[in-house]
């Protein structure tokens, strides 16, 4: 009889003997078992303080223990993401000879595409609610929708996994204890960052709208979204602080992720036409239209702001901070073009600290300060009709730093209240934009009890939509409360800020808009003015000797600059009043008169006749101010919006607290409103 190898009856021994070690590290293949018993012979080992998550820094048994991979009946065990391990680790084959293979480990299942053999399924939970709403929710997810749709669905909708987070799953999520971060990944969900609705991105597909000029050589090549709108051109953007990466991303591969040296749509070789057979579409210059295969949307993910300290940089989900210009600041390049004349005009923002990284994007795409370089000065005076420099949406980082940016008539600094104290909050060294945009709130789930919000608001308002009232005031509690607490300043309260702060600059700014001249009318009369202002191309010297005609488009400028940051009133509360009463003193005076007398821009004001609206057009058009911020989409994804998206004021009692908001000391009755 033929003996049989040593080897069968050792491995079996070995096996048994070193199980609690990891030495058998998971079952045959084929065996079905409980996600804990399969991971039983791999804690043996990892169980020890040296195994840690590397994003978290904790142990990583401890970790997985608690997740729900491991406490529900339909887990993930440590083979279902690392594989089976089998022999592994293989110490055996040292000295002994094996009639099979030891199987290592995979060190990054994330990378290998492992997690999307559970949640990458059509539903692999019938009739569970999928992420963090109900399946039936304001921001449109259909009925029945699961992971899939929240996180790979394409199309319109932004993705939470995009081809560039394909296999990047860490980029948001815990690998051994996939809680860490959800409270603040729901709030992210809801916000403007996260919303898979969010017109920043369905309106157009930020990664194809890029250049591979570079932006400080930017002279109005207006293909820049993708450093703003998409998550991996905001990194390319502020990669080494240099502020000018501003290339399209890459198209994607025969493997459905990112090429390196895929097609990119840069201009000026590709442009997207606005009107004609070809709007909205890629085209090169020979009028051939191009195609992206990928289809997918970038969000502001968890990967814009965070990552882990370590040299891969391919993970964010311990939340630290990605470090911005924090001794330099940020500088932003303005790329503008008009008939007759382009630019880029540099501006370097103070440092926020950590805020830098909302400062970088809430920067806007344009300055005042182009309104005063020679080259369009001489496009105004020579009545080629320029355009205004157009701000773009949300440039609180701007206005919060507005004598940088905004439009100034006067030459002296004196003349401007240019630090409000709103720039030196400093909660948890994070600066202004972090403190009063993500306060510090209770959490059941944080070190210490508190996290900060991740819904990116310091307010709420009725239905979800900014345009309504104030129902809220987020951060209160933590921030705005160390000051207006009726000592410092008045307490905040919803009904304060809507009725005497709010409704103060939206009707102001919306007299403001009835003042000015007709687009591009800069040098002819104002007919908008009783009596009407010329203001022609007579130098002004008392503010910088500069033509008439460039302060009247500084004024259209400063109307653009505030009305697109809806909170300027916040962000920059004096200087704000200040560019609005000196674009209305200007409009209303110009160059003999601005300055000088008070009862002429009460007048100003009074005199704009209330709208009386428009019923017979589609949709009807209600009589009073008009405020709206963002405009009902009539045919959007999911239908008519449920919101007004207006708030419209119809009263005289609506104008007077126009006048209360920005004229100083105002005294009803007085019909004189003074500068602050």
């Amino acid at each position: 009889m033929k003996q049989k190898p040593f080897i069968s009856l050792l491995v079996p021994v070995g096996l048994a003997l070193l199980s609690g070690c990891g030495s058998g590290g998971g079952s045959a293949p084929g065996t079905v078992t409980s996600a804990l018993h399969e991971s039983r012979s791999c804690i043996g080992c990892h169980e020890n303080s040296n195994w840690k998550t590397p994003g978290s820094g904790q142990p990583v048994v401890a970790e997985w223990n608690a997740s729900t991979h491991n406490s529900t009946t339909d887990g993930a065990g440590c083979q279902d993401c690392h594989g089976s391990g089998y022999l592994h680790p293989a110490s055996c084959n040292k000295c002994h000879s094996a009639a099979v293979t030891a199987v290592n480990p995979l060190q990054n299942p994330d990378a290998s595409d492992m997690c999307a053999i559970c949640h990458d399924r059509v539903n692999p939970r019938v009739g569970k609610s999928d992420g963090y709403n109900s399946l039936l929710t304001a921001n449109g997810v259909p009925t029945g929708s699961t992971t899939r749709f929240t996180h790979f669905s394409s199309g319109m909708r932004t993705n939470y996994v995009s081809s560039n987070n394909r296999r990047h799953c860490r980029n948001c999520h815990n690998p051994h204890d996939n809680s860490f971060g959800r409270e603040q990944r729901k709030a992210w969900s809801e916000s403007g960052h996260g919303n898979t609705r969010g017109l920043a991105r369905i309106l157009l597909d930020g990664k194809t709208r890029g250049t591979n000029v570079p932006l400080n050589l930017n002279e109005g090549n207006n293909n820049y979204c993708v450093r703003c709108h998409t998550t991996a051109g905001f990194i390319n953007f502020l990669a080494g602080d240099t502020f000018t990466n501003v290339n399209a991303l890459p198209d994607i591969g025969a493997d459905g992720l990112p090429d390196p040296s895929g097609f990119r749509s840069n201009a000026p070789e590709y442009t997207t036409p606005r009107t004609g057979t070809n709007a909205g579409k890629i085209v090169n210059g020979a009028g051939q239209v191009f195609t992206y295969k990928d289809s997918s949307r970038e969000a502001t993910n968890c990967n814009a702001c965070h990552l882990d300290v370590r040299a891969s940089g391919s993970s964010a989900y311990s939340g630290a901070l990605r470090p911005v210009a924090l001794k330099t600041g940020v500088k932003i390049h303005y790329p503008y073009s008009s008939i007759g004349y382009k630019t880029v005009t540099p501006v370097l923002y103070d440092t926020l600290g950590n805020s830098n990284l909302c400062l970088t994007c809430h920067s806007g795409r344009a300055t005042g300060k182009t309104i005063r370089e020679p080259g369009l000065i001489a496009s105004i005076v020579a009545d080629k009709k320029p355009a205004v420099p157009s701000i773009h949406d949300f440039a609180g980082g701007a206005v919060l730093e507005a004598e940088k940016s905004a439009f100034l008539f006067y030459t002296s600094p004196a003349r401007y209240k240019t630090f409000p104290a709103h720039r030196a909050l400093n909660a948890d060294g994070n600066g202004p934009c972090i403190t009063c945009h993500m306060p510090r709130i209770s959490s059941s789930s944080a070190a210490g009890g508190v996290n900060h919000s991740h819904v990116f608001r310091p307010v709420s308002w009725v239905q979800d939509d900014l345009n309504q009232d104030i129902t809220d005031i987020i951060s209160n509690a933590t921030v705005c409360s160390e000051c207006h607490n009726g000592s410092l300043q008045a307490v905040l309260t919803p009904a304060l800020m809507n009725q005497q702060l709010r409704k103060g600059i939206r009707v102001s700014l919306l007299i403001l808009a009835r003042l000015l001249p007709a687009s591009s009318n800069w040098i002819g009369p104002n007919t908008n003015i009783t009596p009407n202002v010329t203001y022609g191309t007579t130098l002004v010297p008392r503010l910088g000797n500069m033509p008439a005609a460039v302060y009247t488009m500084g004024a259209s400028y400063n109307y653009g600059f505030l009305f697109n940051e809806p909170s300027s009133y916040n962000h920059s509360p004096i200087l704000a009043r200040q560019l609005i009463y000196d674009s209305i003193d200007w409009l209303k005076n110009g160059p003999d008169g601005f300055g000088a007398n008070p009862a002429s821009v009460y007048a100003a004001i009074k005199s704009v006749p209330i709208p009386s609206g428009n019923q017979a057009a589609t949709p009807p058009v209600p009589p009073g101010f008009l405020w709206t911020k963002v405009d009902v989409i009539y045919g959007e994804i999911n239908g008519i919006s449920v919101n007004k998206n207006y708030a419209a004021y119809t009263a005289e009692a609506d104008r007077n607290a126009a006048f209360f908001w920005l004229c100083k000391d105002y005294v009803d009755g007085s019909n004189v409103c003074n500068r602050w």
